[in-house]
C-alpha cells in the first residue's frame, strides 16, 4: 500500500535542524557510558530530546508503507528500514523518507534490531538532517 502523508513543513524541518552542529560536534557520542541508561535507552539526553521532537513530527508517516517517491520496484515492509538507512540514500531522500526512516528508529528500538543512537553513531541521522535544510526552501510554510 502507498501512503500519502502530508508534506513536512519548514517549522518541522527547522525544529529538527537545530540538532546538527550537536550531532557534528567533534568527540559526540549519542550513547551513555556502559551500563546506564535513561529511561530504557542508552542514550545521552540530547537523543532522547532528539527522539521528543522527532516523534511527533513523524507519526503520519508509516514506517513500512511506501511513498509515491520510492523507486519503482520497492517492496514495502519492514525491509524499507534496511535498505534505506544509510548515508547514501540520504542523499536523494525525500522529507517523508526521512520522517520515515526516523519513525522505524522508534520501531527498531522497540524490537532491538536498530536505533537512533546507532544511525547517529554512523552519520545517517546527520546526512538526513543536511538533505532536509537542502529541502527546507522548497517545504510549506
Amino acid at each position: 500500500m502507498t501512503q500519502n502523508p502530508p508534506a513536512m513543513t519548514k517549522k518541522q524541518i527547522d525544529q529538527l535542524l537545530g540538532f546538527l552542529p550537536l550531532f557534528e560536534a567533534p568527540g559526540f557520542t549519542p550513547f551513555l557510558p556502559k551500563g546506564e541508561y535513561n529511561m530504557t535507552l542508552p542514550y545521552v539526553d540530547a537523543v532522547m530530546y532528539f527522539r521528543e521532537v522527532y516523534v511527533p513530527i513523524c507519526t503520519e508517516v508509516h514506517p513500512y508503507e511506501l511513498l509515491p517517491e520510492d523507486a519503482p520496484g520497492t517492496e514495502a515492509g519492514i525491509g524499507l528500514y534496511g535498505s534505506f538507512a544509510t548515508c547514501t540514500a540520504m542523499e536523494s531522500a525525500s522529507a517523508n523518507q526521512i520522517r520515515r526512516l526516523l519513525r522505524g528508529c522508534t520501531r527498531g528500538e522497540h524490537f532491538g534490531f536498530a536505533s537512533t543512537g546507532d544511525l547517529i553513531a554512523e552519520g545517517v541521522i546527520q546526512a538526513a538532517l543536511l538533505r532536509l535544510h537542502a529541502l527546507r526552501d522548497n517545504a510549506p510554510d
